[in-house]
């Protein structure tokens, strides 16, 4: 069974299916040097650290809408960052 690193929730179906986190072996230049650190998260929990860092970027999340019956690309958007400055 998979918990959510952020609330501890178990998760449910819709959790399993989207599997949202990460599981990334960190090189140099980082306080994290070679750790491997893996994260699982929740829908909800993920939605919440989406809408929390879009405030914080420089330049915008690169996000492509897309059919899910087909994968086929719908529409592509950039959501938060700095790019309305010149």
């Amino acid at each position: 069974m998979t918990f959510c690193n952020r609330c501890g929730k178990a998760f449910d179906h819709l959790d399993d299916q989207e599997k949202f986190g990460f599981d990334y072996y960190v090189g140099y230049g980082s306080k994290h040097d070679c750790e491997h650190i893996r994260a699982n998260f929740c829908c909800n929990c993920f939605d919440e650290l989406i809408e929390q860092l879009k405030p914080q970027l420089k330049i915008p999340l690169e996000i492509e809408e897309y059919d899910p019956f087909t994968n086929a690309p719908q529409a592509y958007i950039h959501i938060g960052g700095d790019n309305d400055q010149e």
